[in-house]
């Protein structure tokens, strides 16, 4: 009797284990072409008793195509000082001036070995957003992510984002998932999810495929996180190394907003690359036309030499 009892209750639990896993290959499938990986160097310096220390530092970001010239979303995180700044008040270093300064920008398209040259277009530090242009595509044009739409979403919904690999393990797509957990309203209008998802910056979607928004970051200052001084920042990090301590949930960003912030991105990324291109095609002719400093300019063909200058043997 108990053996049909255990036999029958697997049966039963069958259809939602296969509920786990509806549509995790077909975002996989659908989303991977459009995830990117952006390398970062960063250069901190940092002001504190007096004293100023740089450094240089070099890491790795997922980021997602948004528009099929090249423009790629990133988490604007490291690059953004709100919350090391916090962090450095915290431990006592309230009158620390911290400044970290993006230098360059690689992005690798999907698991290609070449590393395309690209610049920051444009930062949305409501959101957390940072945008990279891509440059020296060509002609190509790259499998982007659209963000039409807004899908229907609720309490204990089951969502799925896609994320890659490091270069190791041959920038190899994944697909991960987590489930809607709460909703807020203030400071903005976003959906709480357990854990990380793939990562910040990286687009969240429902089983079926639609689009639900991005994982991002939703600011508020420390008085209105209850006065306690620590920013959320501060306290995740807390949170990871005291397992007592519940983790702090992801915020989901929906589509509208995160939209918004692409079109403007678009149209500074295209300001940036012309001004970019005109400085490129100045650059040589002033090299070649403008002496070096204690030069004279040489005398052009048919021109007389001017006074004290001798003239050119024939």
């Amino acid at each position: 009797m108990l053996r049909r009892f255990v036999v029958l209750s697997l049966l039963l639990s069958l259809p939602s284990l296969a509920d786990e896993g509806s549509g995790m290959p077909e975002v996989l499938a659908k989303v991977a072409p459009g995830i990117a990986t952006v390398k970062v160097v960063t250069q901190t310096d940092v002001t504190m008793g007096g004293q100023s220390q740089s450094s240089e530092s070099r890491t790795e970001v997922q980021g997602v195509v948004v528009d099929e010239t090249g423009l790629v979303m990133i988490s604007n995180a490291t690059f953004d000082t709100s919350g090391m700044k916090d962090l450095l008040s915290a431990g006592g270093g309230g009158g620390a001036d911290l400044k970290v300064t993006p230098t360059e920008f690689k992005v690798v398209i999907e698991q290609e070995e070449k590393e395309y040259e690209a610049f920051l277009a444009a930062t949305d530090t409501k959101l957390g957003l940072a945008f990279v242009q891509i440059v020296e595509l060509g002609d190509r044009k790259l499998a982007s992510v659209g963000f039409d739409g807004a899908a229907e979403l609720a309490v204990g919904q089951r969502l799925l984002a896609v994320g890659r690999l490091k270069k190791g393990y041959d920038y190899a797509p994944y697909v991960v998932q987590a489930k809607v957990t709460g909703k807020i309203a203030k400071p903005r209008a976003a959906w709480l999810v357990d854990g990380d998802m793939a990562g910040a910056g990286l687009p969240v979607f429902t089983a079926d495929g639609q689009v639900a928004g991005v994982i991002g970051d939703v600011q508020v200052t420390s008085d209105e996180e209850g006065g306690d001084g620590n920013s959320r920042l501060l306290r995740r990090l807390l949170g990871r190394m005291n397992r007592a301590e519940p983790a702090a949930p992801s915020f989901l960003l929906p589509p509208g907003p995160v939209k918004a912030s692409i079109e403007a991105a678009k149209k500074q990324a295209a300001e940036l690359a012309i001004e970019r291109a005109t400085k490129k095609e100045e650059a040589p002719k002033d090299d070649k036309e403008s002496p070096k400093d204690g030069e004279e300019e040489a005398p052009k063909d048919g021109e007389e030499p001017k006074d004290g200058e001798d003239e050119e043997p024939k």
